[in-house]
């Protein structure tokens, strides 16, 4: 698919000198003294948080990006900058992108509301195996597992239903690049082209008309 191309091979060029055109400032609570780190498809810049938990980020782009800030790969939080952008983001060590606030990106904003509903389903998903398991035994740990499936798939399609509501909204925001690739980890996604080839398609004919 064409957005497949768009997501991965959007073109970042930075500059050094006085060149600046975005800039990406936050606060990461307990984060002192660490080394944070912003990426994109073919640049990587880190500082160093200060005394105050604060960070700055600021360089240039021709054309709109997806970047990664993050202290582990793992743990990223994804932004989306543009010529004039300025970024803040909030959010403590321990929780980084599991529990975070963006401001400045119409863009970023809705990537991190989309990444919080995640994070909110899969908390609801592991509290649904937890307090099933607590009352199983050998008698009916079967009876159980059929009931931590069924109310799963009921958690995952109202997430589904969810994202699919935002794409119908929102056909043309680069958000939706990201929600459609939303997975639990790498071999739980959520979405396929398969299943999902309406969504697909409507999203690659609205950020490429």
């Amino acid at each position: 698919m064409r957005f497949l191309l768009l997501f991965s091979v959007i073109v970042f060029t930075a500059c050094s000198g006085s060149r600046i055109n975005y800039e990406i400032n936050g606060t990461v609570n307990g984060a002192k003294g660490k080394t944070i780190y912003l990426s994109s498809s073919n640049s990587l810049d880190s500082v160093l948080i200060d005394s105050e938990d604060h960070f700055h980020f600021s360089g240039w782009v021709n054309q709109a990006n997806y970047f990664n800030l993050y202290f582990d790969k793992t743990n990223p939080i994804l932004l989306y900058v543009d010529s004039g952008s300025v970024i803040n983001v909030e959010t403590a060590f321990e929780q980084f992108s599991n529990l975070y606030k963006v401001t400045g990106s119409a863009v970023s904003s809705d990537i991190c509301m989309l990444q919080m509903r995640l994070n909110e389903t899969f908390a609801r998903v592991k509290q649904i195996q937890a307090e099933n398991m607590q009352r199983a035994d050998s008698s009916t740990i079967d009876s159980i597992k059929n009931v931590i499936t069924s109310q799963i798939n009921n958690v995952v399609e109202e997430h589904r239903n969810f994202i699919f509501q935002y794409i119908r909204q929102n056909p043309s925001s680069f958000a939706v690049l990201p929600a459609i690739y939303q997975a639990f980890d790498s071999r739980n996604p959520l979405f396929s082209f398969v299943n999902d080839y309406e969504y697909y398609t409507l999203i690659d004919s609205a950020l490429l008309a």
